[in-house]
């Protein structure tokens, strides 16, 4: 009796460590990649077309004719990252460090 019980929790304790190491290949990637969109979640929403045009210099960008839409694009990046108060500054680094090293310890 006594073998078929430590046989059973052998077993049971083989199928438990497999399912863990195994979950891990799913849920690792699942729980960064939520935690590195919340720290993306931590910046201001990019501005709309409309409003990086009502800026100053982007009635500038409305005036001329055939204005590439890069212009328009690096306008409304120019307004979001104005809009950055410290904390936001402080994370930036952070954007591009954080993935670098996750790929390394996955």
């Amino acid at each position: 009796m006594a073998l078929l019980t430590n046989r059973l929790v052998a077993t049971s304790i083989d199928i438990l460590t497999y399912i863990r190491y195994s979950a891990f290949y799913i849920l690792y990637p699942l729980g960064s990649g939520s935690e590195y969109m919340l720290m993306l979640k931590g910046f201001p929403s990019f501005p709309s077309k409309s409003a990086a045009i009502a800026t100053k210099g982007g009635w500038n960008l409305l005036s001329a004719k055939g204005v590439p839409a890069c212009k328009v694009f690096f306008q409304r990046v120019k307004v979001w990252v104005t809009s950055w108060d410290g904390g936001a500054r402080a994370r930036v680094p952070f954007v591009f460090i954080w993935p670098a090293g996750k790929f390394v310890v996955f």
